[in-house]
């Protein structure tokens, strides 16, 4: 998936029939101290279906945070990013079927998150790697990335998306990352990022041929944040 792609579907929905009962084992998950009873864990390969359900229906939050003008392009947009990963050769396929395989790579990592008294209802989820780029691992980067974080907006509100990035940050850290870089054109995810999490905005080149008609418009434009973790 291309990086335009996969900032138009970093969402954060903030605040099924294949799903097995997974059974929790608090050695291996960890409880966030940001909402009790927050459990964060790497995904299992019957998480995939909730997964991808959650993510599928976060992404088009970002259609809710732009002008009424540009509402139905950026929708429509959004809907094409979606059906495009959800394809038998996208990166999180039907149902959720690539997303195991794509995740557990050496360099990279799903993790999922659950309420300790229902702890087989996937409610969120976010992926981090060694590198920037979205389909390149680089095992020798000092620099993490957060992609696909997405909330079951039933439990928005409740510490999940916290708890999510800062075990992708916990995870980055563990590999001697000193930083963590995400992009997101998702304006409601960006606020999160920022007044949450401790993220700032990359400067921007704004050079007359870096400037696309959205930059203008208002339209949303995919831009890069980042946190130092030294």
């Amino acid at each position: 998936m291309s990086e335009e792609a996969e900032a138009n579907s970093s969402s954060s929905s903030l605040g099924e029939e294949d799903v097995k009962s997974p059974s929790l084992d608090k050695d291996d998950a960890k409880s966030s101290s940001l909402g009790p009873g927050i459990f964060v864990q790497p995904m299992k390969s019957e998480d995939a279906s909730a997964i991808a359900e959650i993510w599928a229906e976060g992404v088009l939050q970002i259609a809710e945070t732009v002008p009424f003008y540009f509402k139905g392009p950026v929708l429509q947009e959004a809907k094409k990013c979606r059906d495009g990963a959800l394809m038998y050769d996208g990166d999180v396929g039907p149902q959720g079927v690539n997303l195991l395989e794509y995740w557990k790579e050496e360099g990279r990592v799903m993790f999922v998150a659950v309420f300790e008294d229902n702890p087989a209802k996937v409610v969120g989820c976010v992926g981090v790697q060694l590198g920037c780029k979205p389909d390149e691992i680089d095992t020798k980067s000092e620099i993490g990335s957060i992609w696909k974080l997405s909330v079951d907006q039933s439990v928005r509100r409740r510490g999940v998306g916290k708890a999510l990035v800062e075990e992708a940050e916990s995870w980055a850290k563990s590999r001697d990352c000193k930083s963590m870089r995400l992009v997101t054109a998702n304006f409601t995810a960006a606020t999160f990022y920022c007044e949450k999490m401790g993220y700032v905005k990359e400067p921007v080149d704004w050079t007359w041929n870096s400037i696309r008609p959205g930059h203008i418009l208002g339209r949303p434009t995919p831009l890069w944040y980042c946190k130092s973790l030294t």
